[in-house]
């Protein structure tokens, strides 16, 4: 019997030991003051019917952007495409909110698709405040602007942009 319990015991702590990647975050819920920690990388023990285990995956995400029609200095349309790169936060209010928001998301496409919307309204809203010459020649003026406007709507959710570039500039006034 002594054998058995002995047993069980390290069946427990073997199977609710967690060990965590370097590219995950761990959230261990029904722990810590805000009701959850957090563990980057290591190993945790998560106690049976006590606490939920969770991992979010850290490693950044790509998407590509492209902006038809974009009004440009209020009277040229530009179709603008950009390639932006995105996490999860990984600190402070933005990694809250990813906890809160989109710790359960289980599809990257539909996480993909919220980023993309977010940085395709940006990028409309940044194109229209410069003239299309200043869009064409001064791109990295353009990145740093949206960059900065897309900061705090990607961290309300729990995401944050990595890189972003601006691939490629069309004005609709070159083609017949």
């Amino acid at each position: 019997l002594l054998l058995l319990v002995f047993l069980t015991l390290v069946y427990q702590l073997l199977t609710k030991m967690k060990i965590v990647g370097a590219n995950e975050l761990a959230v261990v819920a029904g722990k810590g003051r805000e009701g959850f920690a957090t563990l980057r990388g290591g190993r945790v023990f998560v106690w049976p019917l006590i606490h939920r285990f969770y991992r979010i995956d850290l490693r950044p995400q790509t998407t590509s952007v492209q902006v038809d029609s974009a009004i440009a200095g209020g009277i040229v349309p530009l179709m603008v495409v950009a390639t932006v790169s995105f996490a999860v936060a990984s600190a402070g209010p933005g990694l809250r909110h990813a906890i809160r928001r989109i710790m359960l998301m289980t599809n990257e496409d539909e996480l993909t698709h919220i980023a993309t919307s977010i940085i395709e309204g940006h990028l409309r809203d940044s194109i229209a405040t410069m003239t299309p010459e200043q869009v064409m020649t001064d791109k990295d003026a353009l990145v740093q602007n949206m960059i900065r406007v897309c900061k705090t709507d990607l961290e309300g959710i729990g995401l944050e942009i990595t890189s972003m570039n601006i691939a490629d500039v069309d004005d609709h006034r070159r083609h017949p």
